[in-house]
Protein backbone atom coordinates (compact mmCIF):
# COMPACT_ATOMS: atom_id res chain seq x y z
CA UNK A 1 0.00 0.00 0.00
CA UNK A 2 1.31 3.48 -0.93
CA UNK A 3 1.01 6.20 1.68
CA UNK A 4 1.28 9.91 0.85
CA UNK A 5 3.46 11.72 3.35
CA UNK A 6 3.53 15.46 3.72
CA UNK A 7 6.22 17.56 5.42
CA UNK A 8 4.42 17.51 8.78
CA UNK A 9 4.14 13.71 8.65
CA UNK A 10 7.80 13.40 7.82
CA UNK A 11 8.77 15.54 10.79
CA UNK A 12 6.47 13.47 13.08
CA UNK A 13 7.91 10.20 11.85
CA UNK A 14 11.46 11.47 12.07
CA UNK A 15 11.09 12.76 15.65
CA UNK A 16 9.28 9.66 16.90
CA UNK A 17 11.85 7.30 15.45
CA UNK A 18 9.21 5.00 13.93
CA UNK A 19 10.48 2.51 11.39
CA UNK A 20 10.08 3.45 7.74
CA UNK A 21 8.97 -0.01 6.69
CA UNK A 22 6.05 0.13 9.12
CA UNK A 23 4.55 3.00 7.10
CA UNK A 24 5.45 1.57 3.66
CA UNK A 25 7.14 4.82 2.65
CA UNK A 26 8.02 4.94 -1.02
CA UNK A 27 9.30 7.69 -3.23
CA UNK A 28 6.48 6.94 -5.66
CA UNK A 29 3.95 8.00 -3.04
CA UNK A 30 5.47 11.47 -2.99
CA UNK A 31 5.34 12.25 -6.71
CA UNK A 32 2.28 14.56 -6.69
CA UNK A 33 3.00 18.28 -6.78
CA UNK A 34 3.34 19.84 -3.34
CA UNK A 35 4.77 16.73 -1.72
CA UNK A 36 8.25 16.37 -0.24
CA UNK A 37 11.08 16.44 -2.82
CA UNK A 38 12.54 13.07 -3.69
CA UNK A 39 15.93 13.94 -2.13
CA UNK A 40 14.36 14.79 1.24
CA UNK A 41 12.29 11.61 1.23
CA UNK A 42 15.42 9.56 0.63
CA UNK A 43 17.14 11.25 3.54
CA UNK A 44 14.20 10.58 5.86
CA UNK A 45 14.01 6.91 4.84
CA UNK A 46 17.77 6.42 5.21
CA UNK A 47 17.70 8.02 8.66
CA UNK A 48 14.82 5.76 9.71
CA UNK A 49 16.69 2.65 8.59
CA UNK A 50 19.92 3.85 10.22
CA UNK A 51 18.18 4.58 13.54
CA UNK A 52 16.52 1.17 13.48
CA UNK A 53 19.84 -0.57 12.81
CA UNK A 54 21.56 1.37 15.59
CA UNK A 55 18.88 0.33 18.13
CA UNK A 56 19.25 -3.29 17.01
CA UNK A 57 23.03 -3.12 17.37
CA UNK A 58 22.68 -1.73 20.91
CA UNK A 59 20.30 -4.56 21.86
CA UNK A 60 22.68 -7.16 20.42
CA UNK A 61 25.67 -5.63 22.20
CA UNK A 62 23.84 -5.73 25.54
CA UNK A 63 22.85 -9.36 25.09
CA UNK A 64 26.37 -10.38 24.03
CA UNK A 65 28.18 -8.44 26.77
CA UNK A 66 29.19 -10.65 29.66
CA UNK A 67 27.80 -9.78 33.05
CA UNK A 68 30.29 -8.96 35.78
CA UNK A 69 30.29 -10.05 39.40
CA UNK A 70 29.78 -6.43 40.44
CA UNK A 71 26.35 -6.44 38.75
CA UNK A 72 25.18 -9.48 40.72
CA UNK A 73 26.92 -9.34 44.08
CA UNK A 74 25.26 -8.42 47.36
CA UNK A 75 27.09 -5.54 48.98
CA UNK A 76 25.53 -5.70 52.45
CA UNK A 77 27.37 -8.76 53.71
CA UNK A 78 26.93 -10.43 57.10
CA UNK A 79 30.29 -11.59 58.44
CA UNK A 80 31.70 -13.36 61.49
CA UNK A 81 35.06 -13.47 63.27
CA UNK A 82 37.27 -16.55 63.23
CA UNK A 83 37.20 -16.76 67.04
CA UNK A 84 33.41 -16.42 67.32
CA UNK A 85 31.47 -19.54 68.21
CA UNK A 86 29.27 -21.56 65.90
CA UNK A 87 26.06 -20.78 67.77
CA UNK A 88 26.52 -17.11 66.77
CA UNK A 89 27.06 -18.18 63.15
CA UNK A 90 23.90 -20.28 63.35
CA UNK A 91 21.89 -17.35 64.72
CA UNK A 92 23.22 -14.95 62.05
CA UNK A 93 22.32 -17.32 59.22
CA UNK A 94 18.85 -17.95 60.63
CA UNK A 95 18.06 -14.25 61.10
CA UNK A 96 19.44 -13.16 57.71
CA UNK A 97 18.13 -16.26 55.88
CA UNK A 98 21.51 -16.96 54.33
CA UNK A 99 23.69 -20.04 54.02
CA UNK A 100 27.21 -18.59 53.94
CA UNK A 101 29.21 -16.24 56.15
CA UNK A 102 32.62 -14.83 55.18
CA UNK A 103 35.03 -15.14 58.12
CA UNK A 104 37.16 -12.09 58.90
CA UNK A 105 40.39 -11.69 60.81
CA UNK A 106 41.55 -8.10 61.30
CA UNK A 107 39.38 -7.05 58.37
CA UNK A 108 40.76 -9.67 55.96
CA UNK A 109 38.72 -12.54 54.53
CA UNK A 110 40.33 -15.73 55.83
CA UNK A 111 37.59 -18.27 55.22
CA UNK A 112 33.90 -19.07 54.82
CA UNK A 113 31.56 -20.92 57.14
CA UNK A 114 28.39 -22.45 55.72
CA UNK A 115 25.28 -24.18 56.97
CA UNK A 116 26.84 -27.43 55.82
CA UNK A 117 29.79 -26.78 58.17
CA UNK A 118 27.34 -26.25 61.03
CA UNK A 119 25.50 -29.48 60.24
CA UNK A 120 28.76 -31.41 60.18
CA UNK A 121 29.73 -29.94 63.53
CA UNK A 122 26.39 -30.58 65.26
CA UNK A 123 27.36 -34.07 66.38
CA UNK A 124 24.78 -33.97 69.12
CA UNK A 125 22.00 -34.29 66.53
CA UNK A 126 23.63 -37.37 65.04
CA UNK A 127 23.86 -38.89 68.50
CA UNK A 128 20.15 -38.43 69.04
CA UNK A 129 20.22 -35.36 71.29
CA UNK A 130 17.77 -32.48 70.96
CA UNK A 131 18.07 -28.85 69.91
CA UNK A 132 19.27 -27.66 73.31
CA UNK A 133 22.14 -30.11 73.23
CA UNK A 134 22.98 -28.97 69.73
CA UNK A 135 23.10 -25.31 70.80
CA UNK A 136 25.26 -26.22 73.77
CA UNK A 137 27.67 -28.02 71.46
CA UNK A 138 27.83 -25.13 68.98
CA UNK A 139 28.74 -22.77 71.83
CA UNK A 140 31.87 -24.78 72.50
CA UNK A 141 33.21 -24.71 68.94
CA UNK A 142 34.95 -21.67 67.40
CA UNK A 143 34.33 -20.83 63.75
CA UNK A 144 38.00 -21.32 62.89
CA UNK A 145 37.70 -25.03 63.70
CA UNK A 146 35.17 -25.75 60.95
CA UNK A 147 35.45 -22.94 58.38
CA UNK A 148 36.66 -23.58 54.84
CA UNK A 149 40.08 -22.02 54.36
CA UNK A 150 41.83 -20.35 52.69
CA UNK A 151 39.02 -18.21 51.36
CA UNK A 152 38.50 -18.42 47.60
CA UNK A 153 37.63 -14.88 46.53
CA UNK A 154 36.91 -13.14 43.25
CA UNK A 155 37.30 -9.59 41.96
CA UNK A 156 34.25 -7.42 41.36
CA UNK A 157 35.17 -6.86 37.70
CA UNK A 158 35.49 -10.59 36.98
CA UNK A 159 32.89 -12.11 34.68
CA UNK A 160 30.01 -14.29 35.81
CA UNK A 161 31.52 -17.08 33.70
CA UNK A 162 34.71 -16.89 35.79
CA UNK A 163 32.69 -16.99 39.01
CA UNK A 164 30.76 -20.04 37.81
CA UNK A 165 33.97 -21.83 36.85
CA UNK A 166 35.52 -21.18 40.27
CA UNK A 167 32.45 -22.47 42.12
CA UNK A 168 32.30 -25.63 40.02
CA UNK A 169 36.03 -26.21 40.25
CA UNK A 170 36.14 -25.91 44.04
CA UNK A 171 32.63 -27.26 44.69
CA UNK A 172 31.58 -24.25 46.73
CA UNK A 173 28.34 -22.28 46.93
CA UNK A 174 29.61 -18.71 47.25
CA UNK A 175 32.50 -16.40 46.53
CA UNK A 176 33.42 -13.43 48.73
CA UNK A 177 34.17 -10.45 46.49
CA UNK A 178 37.36 -8.65 47.44
CA UNK A 179 39.18 -5.54 46.30
CA UNK A 180 42.67 -5.81 47.68
CA UNK A 181 42.16 -7.10 51.21
CA UNK A 182 38.77 -5.43 51.61
CA UNK A 183 35.52 -7.38 51.42
CA UNK A 184 33.11 -5.52 49.11
CA UNK A 185 30.41 -8.12 48.50
CA UNK A 186 29.45 -11.74 48.06
CA UNK A 187 28.04 -13.70 45.11
CA UNK A 188 26.29 -17.05 45.54
CA UNK A 189 25.20 -19.89 43.29
CA UNK A 190 21.63 -18.59 43.63
CA UNK A 191 22.72 -15.21 42.20
CA UNK A 192 24.30 -16.96 39.20
CA UNK A 193 21.22 -19.09 38.55
CA UNK A 194 18.94 -16.04 38.78
CA UNK A 195 21.10 -14.18 36.26
CA UNK A 196 20.97 -17.13 33.86
CA UNK A 197 17.18 -17.32 34.05
CA UNK A 198 16.48 -13.58 33.73
CA UNK A 199 19.08 -12.71 31.06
Amino acid sequence: MLVEVGPADAVRLHSSGEKAERHHLTIAALNPIGKIPRSEVCIVIIEFISASATREQRRNAMSERELTVRELMVTKVSTIGRNDTLDLADDLMTMARIRHLPVLDEGHVVGVVSQRDLFRSALAVALGYGERAQKALLKTLPVKEVMSEPAITIAANATVKEATRLMLEHKIGCLPVAEGHALVGIVTETDLLRATVTR
